[in-house]
């Protein structure tokens, strides 16, 4: 696995914060042994967001009897007068609650167990409803502070009234000091997601947003469940403490029913910059969505989260892929290798050109591919289609089985498929989608980066998909096209 994708070394991670000072950043996890809840917060730092070095425990579960001797939940951390605060959960007698450890290097802790935040106020959940629901929700903390010098706390909870199956919250504290809170009503109460997980509240552009997680084990089914059942949503405010709603198109980065691919979304600000934020995410390892109490990840690659018009979008982090892979090469003409079907008689065609290939397919799916065979690496293909479908083809043993990324301009979205020889041409099977408006005539820039297990995907620079996939992704590189009449670039790869 390339080292962007940082794993700890002795255990998985899960829930993910970041704190940057003075051109360091330092992470923040979960750490959880393969079937349990989490014992512990490890930290790690790295100059660039790309190499990691562990730099120790930080947090370990507490003894029996205190308040944090249960699985430890998602922190945030913040500084204040020379001091670094941990803000970190912990589920106990099905309770959670919200506690603090401070330091004055990042590297020793020390907790503070006499001012823990409890559920409690007229406006939460503050007992189990029923028990399909394992505990009272009371965790995942954000800080924001204002230019007054007050400290706001949103977190996720539950409201006391609304639609069961919905009433997902997000708490609200507000402080002077950081160690004593005043409970205050939630700003914002969900009707179809009963949490609102790791909530992060920002202004980009003198406009407040709120992003978070949430995974289809504990929401109601939305319109876009095909596509985004579980994943990384966003809402939209009109102050830092609201009014909040969810815009029509709310899904940042999603999976579609029954996988998960992306998890925990925050964002940090960048020097200099009013109109986007760094992005940062776990990913998640290929795992049985019912498993999900037990799936474990990794840190991502970072990116730029954008306000492009009304719309948060993502985009690349500063040619990261370049920083990751070194190597560079282009194919050619002379690297085609072989193509299915075979005769042209089909109605297939392929004419190589000097800078492009042009590609023909009456109907059915046709693929060509090259002699290079590719592992953890990013690819680089530019895509204009006058009609039909196309895309690229990676991952293919001996020309057999593979995958497949496909423009589909008939149903106006971006598809991650299974891709295999049938009897007549290739055949498909779903993955992932992503809808996208799509133009003939235009062409796109499509970049596929691959670290195994995981692929990304950006289309013109911005964030379709990042999703594991099953099986080896090493293999076989090529183009697609169905039923159209498209010209290729030949593929541009860094390894």
């Amino acid at each position: 696995m390339v080292e962007v994708l940082f794993v700890p070394s002795h255990n998985s991670l899960w829930d993910t914060w970041l704190f940057e000072e003075n051109g360091l950043y330092h992470l923040f996890h979960l750490l959880r042994k393969k079937g349990s809840r989490s014992h512990a917060i490890n930290h790690a730092v790295s100059e660039d967001l790309l190499h990691w070095k562990e730099a120790g425990l930080a947090l370990e579960r507490g003894y029996k009897g205190e308040w944090d001797d249960g699985p430890l939940m998602t922190g945030t951390l913040c500084k204040n007068n020379g001091i670094y605060y941990m803000f970190y959960g912990a589920k106990r007698e099905a309770i959670q609650r919200i506690g603090i450890a401070i330091s004055e290097d990042l590297l020793t802790w020390r907790k503070i167990p006499r001012h823990v935040l409890e559920p409690q106020g007229e406006w939460y959940e503050t007992s189990v409803v029923d028990s399909s629901i394992s505990s009272v929700a009371w965790r995942d903390p954000c800080i924001v502070r204002t230019d007054e010098g007050d400290f706001h706390m949103f977190f996720c909870a539950r409201s006391r009234t609304g639609n069961w199956a919905g009433r997902g919250a997000i708490g609200h504290a507000i402080s002077r000091d950081l160690i004593e809170w005043n409970i205050l009503p939630p700003i914002y109460v969900s009707d179809k997601y009963g949490f609102l997980e790791t909530p992060d509240v920002f202004e980009i552009n003198g406009r407040w947003f709120l992003i978070f997680s949430c995974g289809q084990w504990h929401s109601t089914r939305t319109s876009d469940f095909e596509y985004a059942a579980s994943g990384i949503r966003y809402l939209v405010g009109e102050s830092l403490t609201g009014p909040f709603h969810e815009p029509s198109e709310s899904s940042l980065l999603g999976s579609g029913d029954g996988m998960l691919g992306s998890y925990v979304g925050r964002t940090l600000p960048l020097r200099g910059e009013h109109e986007s934020r760094l992005f940062y995410h776990h990913n998640v390892f290929p795992e049985k969505i019912t498993n999900f109490k037990s799936l474990t990840g990794s840190f991502s690659s970072p990116k730029i989260l954008k306000l492009c018009g009304d719309y948060l979008s993502l985009q690349k982090y500063d040619d990261f892929d370049r920083k990751i892979f070194p190597n560079s090469s282009r194919l050619k003409r002379e690297h085609l290798a072989a193509r299915y079907p075979e005769s042209e008689d089909t109605g297939v065609q392929w004419i190589p050109r000097d800078m492009s290939i042009e590609a023909l397919s009456s109907a059915g799916i046709a693929g060509v591919w090259f002699d290079k065979p590719i592992e953890d690496s990013a690819i680089r293909v530019d895509i204009r289609l006058k009609r039909g479908n196309g895309g690229i083809l990676f991952g293919f043993e001996e020309y057999n089985k593979g995958f497949g990324i496909i423009l589909n301009y008939y149903k106006q979205r971006v598809e991650l498929q299974h891709v295999f020889r049938a009897e007549f041409g290739l055949s498909t099977s779903m993955i992932q989608y992503r809808p996208l408006r799509l133009s003939f005539f235009k062409e796109y820039r499509i970049e596929l980066i691959i670290v195994s297990p995981f692929v990304e995907l950006y289309v013109d620079n911005f964030l379709i998909l990042s999703q594991p996939v099953e099986g080896s992704i090493a293999g076989r590189l090529g183009l697609l096209i169905e039923g159209g009449l498209g010209i290729f670039s030949y593929p541009d790869i860094l390894y």
